[in-house]
């Protein structure tokens, strides 16, 4: 979390990992310490995960 360009927010992050490649914890969820959410979703970046890959430069946009 830190300040972005209208203040104090909570970030999402995209996990690239696999299935097999992430711990197994119990799906506990903890509310949001910032009601906003910056998601960082500019159009290169939507496109890329949509894509499945792994930079914003291998996409063909």
């Amino acid at each position: 979390m830190g300040d972005g360009p209208c203040g104090p927010n909570s970030e999402i992050f995209f996990d690239f990992q696999t299935e097999q490649e992430l711990p197994k914890n119990e799906k506990n969820y903890l509310p949001l310490a910032q009601k906003c959410v910056d998601v960082g979703a500019g159009l290169e970046r939507i496109v890329m995960v949509l894509q499945g890959k792994k930079n914003t430069f291998e996409i063909d946009l």
